[in-house]
């Protein structure tokens, strides 16, 4: 701790004579010291010291004693994140007038070279890897650092090193003994990172668990990230299937609002219902800042699957009708929804139809459990007709395969 104390003040940090190692325990000595790290940023320094120095102390924050350590390790993360070490390792003068001063900064940033950029990011990233590595993994102080690492990563471009993988961080919450506004935190700071990291698949994904965060009591006070939610998800080109939306407790409190009117035509409504919708509410879908090209397309494949569901044959007629296109753009179009398995078929361009062999279901509710059970008994019965047969014809060669004349549960749940 003193040497550290030294090499801090001879940096210039001022709150140097406040720390005296000699007298009190170590680890509050230490604690006094973390704010120093500020001037880090102040003065040209080589990469592998800074990274060194916080190495050093992420292997002195574990072995404070427990009580110590949550203050410890929330001082030092906050540090950590504060830190420009992309002037420093540039070698960023100091200017008199503070305008001046952020001109200057502003103009030497983007004039760093990449091979620092990159040094900057080490120091900052890696330290805060090795804390949270080295902490026991059911340890609540985890989440501190983590949410510290998905800013600085964020901040550095390195989101990519950074986990992100909602299941588990579902599962370490859980390790964690998060809080439900400590989730609420992390989904946000997170969905935050992803976006600023073009990673707009897995953000809007965050968005989902930060509603599902949210109870009956308090889904009222997320009004706004409930819309932005909603509107995510419609702007989101890679999403057709909406309905897991409507169980999420701040999106039923929208309810008899138009935005969750314009979800529910989305789930389960049509091309044309969207039209008229849009036309009698022209300002309202405005201010949502959809792209109304994209919306046009989503709704277009949507309104095919629900026609897809319990028809055959689709003549190119009623298709050009209900999708509003013409006949020209039809034939692409359908071949697209087929590539993305939207709707399973094949064109008749002689008798100009649509032969539909199956599709995606927008909506999966009991019909849809029933109506797989359904064809689920249908394969084990003919299986076990097969079996039969086979017995007959070569009695005595199947006894070594298990019977199947064990019934499938029957148990559905929606």
């Amino acid at each position: 701790v003193s040497e550290l104390c030294d090499f801090l003040k001879s940096l210039g940090w001022s709150g140097a004579q406040t720390v005296d190692a000699s007298t009190g325990p170590w680890h509050e000595q230490l604690t006094k010291v973390l704010p120093g790290l500020s001037v880090l940023s102040q003065k040209p320094i080589p990469p592998a010291d800074i990274e060194s120095v916080l190495n050093g102390i992420v292997s002195l924050l574990v072995e404070m004693p427990q009580s110590a350590m949550p203050n410890a390790v929330d001082l030092f993360c906050k540090a950590v994140c504060s830190l420009n070490l992309k002037l420093a390792l540039a070698g960023g003068a100091q200017a008199e007038d503070a305008k001046q001063q952020q001109q200057q900064q502003q103009q030497q940033v983007a004039n760093v070279a990449p091979s620092v950029r990159e040094a900057a990011a080490a120091c900052k990233v890696s330290p805060l890897q090795n804390l949270f590595r080295i902490l026991p993994e059911n340890s609540p102080l985890r989440y501190t650092v983590y949410l510290a690492l998905v800013e600085t990563a964020s901040e550095e471009k390195r989101m990519n090193q950074v986990v992100t993988d909602r299941v588990q961080l579902r599962n370490w919450m859980s390790d964690w003994q998060c809080s439900p506004e400590d989730r609420k935190t992390l989904w946000r700071r997170l969905h935050s990172a992803l976006t600023r990291s073009g990673d707009t698949a897995s953000a809007n994904a965050c968005l989902i668990d930060l509603m599902d965060a949210y109870t009956e009591q308090d889904a009222s006070k997320a009004r706004d990230e409930a819309i932005m939610c909603i509107v995510a998800t419609l702007s989101d080109d890679s999403v057709y299937i909406m309905d897991h939306l409507l169980s999420l407790k701040p999106i039923q409190f929208l309810e008899g609002e138009l935005i969750h009117e314009l979800l529910m035509i989305f789930v389960s409504g049509s091309l044309t219902d969207y039209l008229t919708f849009a036309d009698k509410n022209a300002d309202f879908v405005r201010g949502l800042n959809i792209c109304a090209e994209s919306c046009m397309n989503k709704l277009r494949l949507l309104t095919l699957m629900r026609l897809a569901e319990n028809k055959l044959e689709l003549d190119y007629a009623l298709l050009q009708d209900e999708l509003k296109m013409e006949s020209d753009d039809l034939e692409e179009f359908i071949i697209d929804a087929a590539r993305k398995e939207a709707v399973f078929c094949k064109l008749d361009e002689v008798q100009r139809k649509v032969l539909v062999y199956g599709t995606t279901h927008r909506t999966f509710g009991r019909a849809q459990w029933t109506s797989l059970r359904h064809t689920l008994q249908q394969w084990h019965d003919n299986l076990q007709e097969v079996q039969t047969k086979l017995q007959v014809l070569a009695p005595g060669e199947l006894d070594e395969i298990p019977s199947t004349t064990g019934q499938p549960s029957t148990a559905v749940s929606s």
